[in-house]
Order: structure tokens, then C-alpha cells, then sequence
């Protein structure tokens, strides 16, 4: 069976089945154009990683196209329409740049001083500095360098939440009884 046609009978199936399939009919009709008028037997390992490759470095694109192509294949061995899969069997890591930002010294003394009692809720505000200076520093989570797990901070903030209520209740003028 000619690959165009494999490819517009998987996107058929999917968009039938209530997937939008955009991007990954784009991608797979690229590759229809890509390989030409050929079978789906005829494409070969090296054309299809020539495809996934693309120009220049390996990006989350790549493994975008890589999981649409591995689904076509799929849909085309489960009906016995291709008898192989031309893939790569496993989409390679992607690195991902990141560029960490580094506050200047004049910055890092801006934050440092905006630290003031009123903003500190109970800590000292020679804590704060230092738990500030070790995040920064060390690049470390505030769970990370005070040992707590997300679990931790929402059971605080359930029982910070709890307390707020309480305070406000007892705050409250009773209702005055009505009249029957």
C-alpha cells in the first residue's frame, strides 16, 4: 500500500476517534512528501532518520516527530500493512538550554535590604538574610535547604488557614436571638 495512504487512513481513524491531530497530521504529511510515491515497505531506516534529523541539533520537535511517526507504524502493524518499522527505538535526550539568571551585586543588596521585620512573619529578619543568601547561593529549593516535602508547606498552610478562621470567629459579635 503506497505510504500517502497509510497516512491519510491513520489520520482518518484519529480524528474519527475525537483527536484534533494537527500538528501530527502536518508532521505525517510531511513525511508523505518527504519519502515521494513509494510504498510503505520501501522506506528505509536511513531516509526516515534523515527526516527526524532535519537541519541542525535535536530538539523536542524531533522526538514530536518521532512519536507521530512511531504511531503510524503502530497503526500500520497491528493491521499487518507494514511488516517493520523503519524508527529508531528510542528518541535520543534533548538538551535543554538553560541560562540561569545572576543578580548583580547591587541587585543581591537590593534584596538583602528589602528584608524588614514588618516582611518577615516571624522570622528574624537575620534568618531571612541567610536563608535567602543559601538559596541564592547554593541554588537550592526552599525544601531542599529547610529538608520539608510540598506535602509539609500544604499541611502548614491548611493549619495557617484553620488558625485565620478561628481568630476571625472569635472576632465576630454574636447574633442577637430574633423575636419568634
Amino acid at each position: 500500500m503506497k505510504l500517502r495512504q497509510v497516512i491519510e487512513q491513520y489520520i482518518t481513524v484519529k480524528q474519527s476517534l475525537g483527536f484534533r491531530f494537527r500538528t501530527e497530521r502536518r508532521i505525517l504529511q510531511g513525511f508523505g512528501q518527504a519519502m515521494g510515491k513509494i510504498t510503505l515497505g520501501q522506506v528505509r531506516p536511513v531516509a526516515v532518520r534523515t527526516y527526524l534529523d532535519g537541519r541542525g541539533p535535536v530538539t523536542t520537535y524531533w522526538t514530536r516527530k518521532w512519536g507521530a511517526l512511531r504511531g503510524l507504524y503502530r497503526f500500520a502493524l497491528a493491521r499487518g500493512l507494514a511488516r517493520r518499522c523503519p524508527l529508531p527505538l528510542s528518541a535520543p535526550k534533548v538538551a535543554v538550554p538553560f541560562t540561569p539568571y545572576i543578580y548583580s551585586q547591587p541587585e543581591l543588596r537590593r534584596l538583602l535590604q528589602a528584608v524588614t521585620p514588618e516582611r518577615t512573619k516571624g522570622l528574624s529578619p537575620q534568618t531571612m538574610r541567610t536563608l535567602l543568601l543559601l538559596l541564592y547561593g547554593a541554588g537550592l529549593r526552599l525544601s531542599e535547604a529547610l529538608g520539608t516535602s510540598p506535602g509539609f508547606w500544604l499541611r502548614m498552610q491548611g493549619q495557617r488557614d484553620l488558625w485565620e478562621a478561628r481568630q476571625r470567629a472569635e472576632e465576630r459579635q454574636p447574633v442577637a436571638r430574633l423575636a419568634a
